[in-house]
């Protein structure tokens, strides 16, 4: 429709993902530690992907303060649930931790005196098919790598080995 914005789902998420996994966005420590803006930024962020807002009205916008029908409260309360609280948060960086922990003992007792060469090889392939630390750590979660020390493991061991072949 004419005046309409396009959506841009891809920044937004990445916005989203930048706020909840970045250290270094100005949002980042206010949402871990539970900021009523910085929630209710994300809400809003959310919102906009899905669709929820703005809702049309005769003169074609809706003010955010108007009331949402049934079916838009649901929806909304539905994407509150998604967003982890601050304590689920720590949690999931103390697990993160203790897997990254894991990873490079098992890799420094594989690689021994190589191991920061191996590691240095493998970040650098990785980052060539990435493109991104972020995209890489994106990755990471949506395939379960991230929760799991022999599959992180697996997988540097996988990008040194590319680095090798690649450097012959």
């Amino acid at each position: 429709m004419a005046g309409e914005q396009a959506v841009d789902k891809e920044s937004i998420n990445a916005e989203i993902f930048k706020i909840q996994h970045d250290s270094n966005h100005p949002y980042h420590e206010r949402w871990k530690s539970g900021d009523p803006y910085a929630v209710e930024h994300i809400s809003n962020l959310y919102r906009k992907l899905h669709g929820a807002d703005p809702v049309k009205t005769e003169n074609g916008h809706r003010s955010m303060d108007s009331p949402l029908t049934a079916d838009e409260k649901a929806e909304v309360e539905s994407w509150r649930k998604e967003i982890p609280s601050a304590e689920e948060t720590k949690q999931a960086e103390s697990e993160a931790v203790d897997v990254i922990g894991k990873v490079r003992e098992t890799l420094k007792k594989d690689w021994g005196m190589g191991y920061a060469e191996s590691l240095q090889a493998a970040q650098e392939v990785a980052l060539e098919m990435f493109g991104s630390p972020e995209a890489i750590e994106e990755y990471a979660w949506k395939t379960g790598i991230a929760r799991d020390p022999q599959l992180q493991a697996e997988a540097v061991r996988f990008l040194a080995k590319l680095a090798k072949r690649k450097s012959r």
